[in-house]
């Protein structure tokens, strides 16, 4: 069963996992991790982001059917709105843990 966290949810994971030597992907579960925090952190956005995606489609097919409509303005604005809203809950978690005080 996959569950659907807050990003700050996934890097509390993946703390939690690295303190363990555990590779496995917090979002994908894939056992992938390089215990590299730079490209762990890469892969665990990107993991976040693909999974944001699936359920913006999801959400659509629920609501519309199966036959989506796809054109470049439709897909540029869902990566637009999946890459904001990644980068604002990266912000968030950074403010709400203090990792950079001004």
């Amino acid at each position: 069963m996959k569950f659907t966290l807050s990003l700050s949810d996934y890097v509390h994971q993946y703390i939690d996992n690295i303190k363990q030597q555990d590779t496995h992907c917090p979002v994908c579960y894939n056992c992938v991790m390089q215990l590299s925090r730079r490209q762990d952190l890469d892969h665990m956005l990107e993991c976040y982001q693909q999974q944001m995606i699936e359920r913006i489609v999801l959400k659509y097919r629920e609501t519309h059917g199966h036959s989506m409509h796809v054109t470049p303005e439709s897909m540029r604005r869902v990566v637009q709105f999946v890459t904001q809203r990644s980068e604002q809950e990266l912000r968030d978690m950074c403010h709400d843990h203090s990792l950079f005080k001004y």
